[in-house]
């Protein structure tokens, strides 16, 4: 509050420029806005890392679903199955804590880059009709 109390003059002329309504034309709005700045600023690396993490969770998704099929395949009235079986998959835990935020993932670069091949179709030759 105190930045934009010293800079206020600044302030004032740039809320019609960025459309900030007349009403909330006041130093709260601006340094809700700094903060707000701020905190994007600060937790960005972290938010990138949970939409990672998430991506993770979704390619579990598809191997729980296996396992799934899998234990209704074999039926413990048909077979004899070992303990581990039956048991809740490694991750489940985590996968109901955090299914419902699957909609905040967006494109994520991931931390680790693999290297693009681009597939080079080599030149036909020229043919000019001179040995």
């Amino acid at each position: 509050m105190l930045l934009v109390m010293v800079k206020y003059d600044v302030f004032e002329k740039l809320g019609p420029i960025v459309g900030i309504p007349e009403q909330y034309n006041r130093p709260e709005t601006y340094s809700k806005m700094l903060q707000y700045i701020g905190l994007k600023s600060r937790h960005e690396s972290s938010y990138q890392k949970f939409q990672e993490f998430l991506l993770l969770l979704q390619q579990w998704e598809i191997h729980y679903q296996t396992i799934l099929n899998v234990r209704a395949k074999y039926a413990a009235k048909e077979y004899r199955l070992p303990k581990e079986f039956t048991d809740r998959a490694p991750g489940f835990a985590l996968y109901q804590k955090y299914k419902e935020s699957f909609h905040l993932i967006t494109q994520v670069v991931p931390a680790i880059a693999t290297p693009q091949v681009k597939e080079t179709i080599p030149a036909a030759p020229v043919l000019t009709g001179v040995n």
